[in-house]
This record gives C-alpha cells, sequence and structure tokens, in this order.
C-alpha cells in the first residue's frame, strides 16, 4: 500500500535550529514507527539535540523522540519514495520524504552536525571536554608512552591549524605511521591533505560528476572481501578509454572511490585487484598508475593493503619490477615489494588469499562484477533514484552550464554600492584567511545564490565570492563562542565571527534560503 503523507514539519524557533524553512516546508513525513509499531500520522519537529514527533491531533504528547547523539541516518528508496531519510534511533525510527536530492544531502548533513554537537556536548558534561581533550581511541592507547605523546601533540597543532575540522583519531594515527611518527612531517602532509579534500571537495562530489567513467567498469568499488576482510577495488585497465577524462576527473573518481569504499562499503583497507588481460601499451592510461597511488596511498595513508596484478601481457611482466620500484619510491609504500604482487595467470595463488566466493567471474570466480550494479549502489548511497548513465551525465552537463553561469556572475566587479542594490541581505562579518589563518572584517552582500565580500562601502570591487549552491551552515565550538558559523561549500569550509549571536542567527538564515 501506498505510503500515508502527513502534515509538514513545524520549525520550531530555537536558537540553533539551523533547518531552512523552504526546505522544511517541503518535506512530508511518511511514516513514523515506535520500537517498530504500526505507522501513526504525526507532525516533526527538528529540535538542536533530537528529532520529536507528536500526535497531530495533541502537540503536546510526544509520541517519539530520537535523540540525535546516538541516532543514525541511512537512505529509504522503499514504497515508491526516492529520497527518503530513515532516522534511526534506540526509540524508534522514522522516515522522512525529501523529495530531491539536494534536499536529501542538505537535511542529512544538518541532522549529522546537530548529532556530533550533541555528542560533544554530552561529553563536555561529563568533564571529559575542554581545549587540553587527550582522550584517544584504543589503538592509540596502546602506543609506547613516546609515541602517544607525539599523537597528541600532532592532533593539538593540527587542531590549532584547522579551526572548525573534526579530525578523525584514525586518520592522524594512518599519517603518522607512513612517516613513521615525525611530528612535523605527519602535522604538514595531514594538513596539505585536508587542504585537498577541500579543494577536490571530498565527501561531497555526486554521482553524476563521475557517471561518464563510472560507467566504463574499469575501476569498481566492489562488496567483495579478501580472505583478511579487507575491501576489493577491482580494475581493468584495458576497459578504459584516455580521452574520457582529464586528470583532475580521474582523481576525484580515485577520491570518490575511497570514500565510497570507507562509508559505503564499510572496508577500513583496501586491495586493488587489476586485471591486465587485453591490456597493451597502446590502451592503457600512462595517467592511471600515478593519479591512483598518490590518492590511494598519499592522500588516504595505511587505506591500501596491496596492489595485485594478475594476467599482465608479456612486456609488463618485464618491466614489471621498474614499476614496483618507481611505485614503492614514488608513492611512498612502507614495504613496496610485499605490497605489490604480480600473481601472472595462477589463479591458485589468487585464491591463496580471496576465496572463490569473493572472486570476480572473470578470474575463476562467481560474482559479476558490474558497473551497473556500482550505479544502483551508488544512487541508494546518495539517496537519489536509480537512472541511467546518459541521465546523470545530462544532469552533470545542466550543472556545469548552470555553475558557469553562477561563475560567470561570482566575477562581476560591481561596486559595493551598486552591488548591495537589490541585495538580498548585506552587513559586516569577520572572515578566516583560507592561507594565513587570521581574521579580517569585511562588508557582505548576499544576491541570489552567491555571496561577495568587499572591504568597506567604498569599495569599487569584491575581494571575493562563495557560490552558495549545495551549500549550508552549521557550528563548532570554536565559532559558536565567538558569535560565529562555518559555511560548508562543495569546495571549501568558510570561517565566520559575527558581532553578536542575534546576528548571526540572521546570516544562518538569510545564506540557507
Amino acid at each position: 500500500s501506498s505510503p500515508t503523507h502527513f502534515p509538514k514539519p513545524v520549525l520550531p524557533i530555537m536558537a540553533d535550529a539551523e533547518f531552512d524553512e523552504d526546505v522544511l516546508d517541503n518535506l512530508e513525513l511518511v511514516s513514523a514507527k515506535i520500537n517498530g509499531g504500526d505507522a501513526v500520522e504525526v507532525r516533526l519537529t527538528f529540535l538542536s539535540n533530537e528529532a520529536l514527533f507528536t500526535s497531530v491531533d495533541d502537540l503536546d504528547t510526544p509520541l517519539l523522540n530520537i535523540g540525535l547523539a546516538t541516532a543514525t541516518f541511512e537512505p529509504y528508496t522503499e514504497d515508491g519514495i526516492q529520497f527518503g531519510l530513515n532516522i534511526v534511533g534506540e526509540e524508534g525510527t522514522a522516515v522522512v520524504d525529501c523529495h530531491s536530492s539536494d534536499k536529501y544531502d542538505f537535511v542529512k548533513a544538518h541532522l549529522e552536525s546537530l548529532r556530533m554537537e550533541r555528542r560533544n556536548t554530552n561529553e563536555d558534561q561529563m568533564g571529559m571536554g575542554g581545549k587540553e581533550d587527550d582522550r584517544v581511541i584504543p589503538a592509540v592507547e596502546k602506543l609506547a608512552e613516546e609515541k602517544k605523546k607525539v599523537f597528541l601533540e600532532m592532533r593539538h597543532a593540527v587542531q590549532a591549524a584547522l579551526p572548525g575540522n573534526k579530525c578523525d583519531d584514525g586518520d592522524l594515527l594512518r599519517m603518522l605511521v607512513q612517516k613513521e611518527f615525525g611530528l612535523e612531517a605527519s602535522t604538514s602532509a595531514f594538513i596539505d591533505n585536508e587542504n585537498w579534500r577541500e579543494r577536490i571537495g571530498a565527501g561531497h562530489i555526486k554521482v553524476r560528476e563521475i557517471a561518464h567513467i563510472m560507467r566504463s567498469g574499469f575501476l569498481i568499488p566492489t562488496k567483495l572481501k579478501d580472505k583478511k576482510g579487507r575491501g576489493i577495488v577491482y580494475g581493468r585497465p584495458a576497459r578504459w578509454d584516455k580521452k574520457s577524462a582529464t586528470a583532475f576527473e580521474l582523481t576525484k573518481y580515485a577520491c570518490w572511490l575511497v570514500e565510497f569504499m570507507i562509508h559505503v562499503r564499510k572496508a577500513d583497507k583496501v586491495v586493488l585487484l587489476i586485471n591486465m588481460d587485453g591490456a597493451s601499451m597502446s590502451n592503457v592510461d600512462a595517467r592511471l598508475p600515478k593519479i591512483m597511488m598518490e590518492t590511494l596511498e598519499n592522500r588516504y595513508p595505511g587505506r591500501l593493503s596491496r596492489v595485485v596484478f594478475v594476467n599482465p601481457p608479456f612486456m609488463f611482466r618485464i618491466v614489471f619490477p621498474v614499476v614496483q620500484r618507481q611505485l614503492s619510491s614514488s608513492a611512498g609504500f612502507l614495504s613496496g615489494r610485499q605490497k605489490m604482487l604480480n600473481l601472472g595467470k595462477n589463479s591458485d595463488l589468487i585464491r591463496s588469499f580471496i576465496d572463490a566466493s569473493n572472486l570476480p567471474e572473470e578470474l575463476g570466480g562467481v560474482t559479476p562484477v558490474d558497473a551497473g550494479d556500482l550505479l544502483r549502489d551508488a544512487c541508494e548511497a546518495e539517496g537519489r533514484a536509480l537512472c541511467s548513465f546518459e541521465a546523470l551525465m545530462a544532469e552533470h552537463e545542466q550543472a556545469v552550464a548552470e555553475e558557469s553561469s553562477l561563475l560567470a556572475d561570482s566575477l562581476r566587479e560591481d561596486s559595493a554600492a551598486d552591488c548591495m542594490e537589490g541585495a538580498d541581505y548585506h552587513g559586516w562579518m569577520k572572515k578566516q584567511g583560507g592561507i594565513i589563518r587570521n581574521w579580517k572584517k569585511r562588508l557582505f552582500i548576499k544576491r541570489g545564490k552567491i555571496l561577495y565580500y568587499y572591504t568597506d562601502e567604498k569599495a569599487d570591487k569584491p575581494q571575493g565570492s562563495v557560490m552558495l549552491d549545495n551549500s549550508y551552515c552549521t557550528m563548532d565550538d570554536a565559532t559558536r563562542q565567538k558569535c560565529g558559523f562555518l559555511l560548508v561549500t562543495p569546495s571549501r569550509t568558510w570561517s565566520y565571527i559575527c558581532d553578536s549571536d542575534e546576528a548571526a542567527k540572521v546570516w544562518i538564515q538569510e545564506l540557507a534560503k
């Protein structure tokens, strides 16, 4: 039976409720289940630390209150719903229909932001927070005291250099291991990687952006595992047309692939299994080894466990030792000769570390590896309806055209006075620099989907601009204490400070429109 559609959510007036009222106006709750019971008609209210469901007949009586500190958010694409978000808590579950991919991303990102804030608040209330927070993950606890000290120094240095960045202890530790616990080298490399992630939009790359690469099936993040439980990325270089993508697009695909393996396939480590069947000097893209190794090994240290080549042509077997040495050196492999294996056509060697049930059909296994299956999984993970590669590519072309138009507008050089005429909103804020992390006061003017900033009202042209498409506002402990907020865009996270809490709330509301 088709789901019952209930009244739109009520937007509460809360000090730190950062949802866009226009977005919430287009949301409908399609079901709410309390501990597996029947769906009931409710209204949904998003608070700063909970999702509250109340009866439509009695708004004062809570039926379900999902605490965001322990909740999870998953895509829901059943019952004819294309962009559903399943909110799962200890108290029950609820499904919200977001109606579009952008709104799904927007709501999920804000829920996750509020969840993180609530977790931090809980920890602070338990006496576990503070600037000198030395709590660490179990893997760090097991380190020798000297190495643990280096880890803590690195974490404090990174937090100081990247305020607002939620550094993952596991990522910090992996970088330290790769750099052999050299504090300066590890810290510098980690900060460089985080800046690289911002530039490339890691974590925000859409399926439509990489659909033209994905459809070739030349490199697939599979569900398969080796005998140690490591995820398998299956490569078929002969399927790739080297004229199909730029080096930047290949880098973006490599980044998306690793993020997909970590967050969707739940693979902490990966094995790169390369089937060289049909590959030759004439059809192999010479850019691929460098791009893949740079991304998999340097940008995501500790994630790549092994690179295995099978069915190599005769010439490759001759040059393999040279390639092995070059990649081991340039990619920073800790033990290149152990990490890179050439198994030739020996199926027994392959099965020594991958069961037949986890081998692709082409290598004597039982599992087909198909780009269409990956597309289905990728669309589901993104919370969007399944569609063809061609439709995704057409959608991306349209998005690029719109972005080009926005970019042209963002490059306008109107004076501050002209820009303020007909502007949606304007006012003063302090902005933190992207390279030199100091704060400077600037006049900000919002026009449509672009935020311009000037030195003052008399400036002849803007100092810069921010495109607001696919952006959202959030807070961390540092910005909240300073009456500020973070503006998260696909390309960068911007830090702003206002004169008061009220001014910050107004800016958050205006930027969300």
